[in-house]
Formats: C-alpha cells, sequence, structure tokens
C-alpha cells in the first residue's frame, strides 16, 4: 500500500501487476533473478497507472539533504504502521516520487525518465514529500 491510500486500490494494482506477469511471462531471460523481472515490472505498471496524475512542476530544491535527515531523526521513535500512513496520506505525485526515490531506490533521472518529468519535478516531489512528512513526524512526536 505504499503507492495507494486504500486497500481497495492495492489490491486491483496487484491483481492487474499479476495479470500482466502472466501475460509477459515469455519477455523473462533466465539470465536475471525472476524477482528483480517481477519487480521492474510491477513497478513500471504502478508508475504506468499514476502517471496521470503528475503533472509537471518546477522549483529549486535547496534542503533535501536537511529534511531528509530531520525525518530520518523520528523514525526510530515513531511505529512503522504511523509511517506508512503518513507516507500513504501524501500527495500522489509526491508519494509516488517518494516511493521511488526513497523506497525502492531509483535515482531522479530514472524517476524523470519513467514518469515523463523533468529531473527537477522529480526533485521538487521528493523535496515536498519530505518537508510534508517532517511536518507530521513532528506532530505525531509532539516537537
Amino acid at each position: 500500500m505504499r503507492y495507494t491510500k486504500d486497500i481497495s486500490s492495492a489490491e486491483s494494482m496487484l491483481k492487474d501487476s499479476f495479470l500482466m506477469i502472466c501475460r509477459e511471462i515469455r519477455a523473462y531471460k533466465d539470465s536475471e533473478p525472476f524477482n528483480a523481472w517481477m519487480d521492474g515490472m510491477v513497478i513500471g505498471h504502478i508508475v504506468k497507472r499514476q502517471k496521470e496524475f503528475i503533472s509537471d512542476t518546477q522549483s529549486n530544491i535547496t534542503k533535501e539533504s536537511a529534511y531528509f535527515e530531520l525525518v530520518v531523526d523520528h523514525l526510530d521513535k515513531i511505529s512503522k504502521k504511523t509511517i506508512l500512513h503518513l507516507i500513504q496520506d501524501l500527495p500522489k505525485a509526491n508519494r509516488l516520487v517518494f516511493n521511488l526515490y526513497g523506497l525502492d531506490g531509483l535515482n531522479h533521472q530514472e524517476i524523470s525518465e519513467v514518469l515523463s518529468i523533468s529531473v527537477q519535478s522529480s526533485k521538487t516531489y521528493y523535496q515536498t514529500a519530505l518537508e510534508i512528512l517532517y511536518t507530521k513526524l513532528q506532530d505525531v512526536h509532539g516537537e
């Protein structure tokens, strides 16, 4: 449920992903690990489904690493369930880029290519997600 707000949407994406994997199984090559191939297929499918909700915006990024450090400082003090809920509450574009960059390990160039947005927009969405999470984490943690 990292990419959706509700279980129904997550289940729908999961079912669609499994169907897509079954349809594309012939494209799998034994030279790569099946899990890696499957992860790539699922992430690509999810990105395609949510791509329509993202508009291309531009903004300067000046505090990305500082916000990241502040967010990370709070993670050990809050339950995983709370953190997942906070991520699910992010706006769709911010949540998608946050998941792709922060959790799935794609870089901003890869995200820009997958989502057809600029690298700067990817960075902006990620920075905004960090700012929102930091604010919410402070509220939850009582600071």
